[in-house]
């Protein structure tokens, strides 16, 4: 038992430093934007009811990789490796069920509300995602052409496998399935409403830009050290491995939008797009903030404040004043293009790489 107790702590301790990256949808655009939305709610004396849908949003897509077996974080060779007798593995499975997130979140809703039903539901919900989640993982394992990024197509020419790489790590966080969700109702509404509004279209295009915007701060959350001295190793200029970056977002954006098939949406979401990877090159070159896969990506409050507070402002005079907007968007963006790419040029000169300095202080 003393053996079984010993696993369980360092399982324990473990799942703690696993569920502290959750917390990262606090500085996700999108939970501002709720967060926002709720408090404006409040204050004017109503219920938040029209933040909900985001939460739930946030929420439900947070259940995937909260619901994964606690006995999964343990790599399957260690644990065959292990003198455990059949008892004792058997104990430590049942044992490990008490250490998932899912149960002592069903069991705090229990108490808060009383409302059993509605906890039952919650628990069928998590663990049907568990399984899914785990039928997947599994089948990735067996045959991993089953493993829908591995077939993210190459781009042609010189960055066509940088932006393929990209757009691996673009699809491999929360952001980008927050958006497509939120894309594939956009659709929806605009092909089978009857009363869709084409007024619309344009709003709904800057919230699934604003949805994938707090990735463009974390850009290079994903790349290792090695992965960035790599980059900074490849015979090309800052402006090729910036640019390869900007398409894989860029990529992403288009596919989402154009099924809205309004003008005034392409051009407002494009005009969203640019200011928000304008805004976020500074924080993602200079701060580069941390990433997990499978989180919801996380940045600075200042940028993303400033993104959805721009971003928006631009979009909407796009929109609703001048496609000038869209050309001064595009000109915020070339310039934050250069001035990044001269700093990527300066950092990975070969003497910064040979003396440990790739990423001195700003100046």
């Amino acid at each position: 038992m003393a053996a079984i107790i010993a696993l369980l702590k360092a399982l324990a301790r473990a799942l703690r430093r696993e569920l502290r990256t959750f917390l990262s949808f606090k500085l996700n655009n999108l939970f501002l934007l709720a967060a926002l939305i709720a408090y404006s709610a409040i204050v004017s004396g109503l219920k938040p009811w029209a933040a909900t849908p985001f939460f739930l949003l946030l929420g439900s897509l947070m259940l995937f990789p909260m619901s994964s077996d606690p006995l999964a974080r343990i790599p399957a060779s260690r644990l065959a490796l292990w003198p455990l007798s059949t008892r004792q593995r058997v104990a430590l499975r049942l044992a490990s069920v008490g250490l998932s997130p899912i149960l002592w979140i069903t069991l705090a809703f229990l108490a808060l509300t009383r409302r059993f039903a509605i906890a039952l539901l919650f628990l069928i919900v998590a663990l049907t995602a568990q399984g899914l989640a785990a039928i997947g993982t599994r089948a990735a394992a067996f045959k991993p052409n089953l493993d829908p990024l591995r077939h993210v197509p190459r781009f042609p020419g010189r960055l066509g496998g940088l932006i393929r790489l990209n757009l691996r790590q673009l699809l491999s966080v929360l952001d980008f399935y927050a958006a497509l969700l939120l894309a594939i109702s956009a659709a929806a509404w605009r092909w089978f409403g009857a009363k869709a509004d084409p007024e619309g279209f344009a709003p709904l295009a800057m919230l699934i830009a604003l949805t994938l915007s707090t990735g463009t701060q974390a850009s290079f959350g994903l790349d290792s050290d090695a992965g960035l001295t790599r980059y900074a190793l490849l015979p090309l200029r800052g402006w090729q491995v910036l640019i390869a970056k900007d398409a894989a977002f860029f990529s992403l954006l288009l596919v989402l939008i154009l099924p809205l098939g309004a003008r005034a949406a392409l051009g407002s979401g494009l005009t969203f797009g640019m200011m928000a990877i304008a805004l976020g090159r500074y924080p993602s070159l200079i701060l580069q903030p941390a990433q997990h896969r499978w989180r919801f990506a996380a940045g600075d409050f200042r940028f993303g404040a400033a993104q959805i507070i721009l971003g928006s402002s631009m979009g909407f005079a796009q929109f609703r004043i001048s496609n000038w907007f869209l050309i001064a968007a595009c000109a915020v963006y070339l310039i934050s293009l250069l001035a990044g790419a001269w700093y990527w040029d300066r950092v990975n000169r070969p003497e910064n790489l040979l003396d440990g300095s790739r990423h001195p202080e700003p100046t």
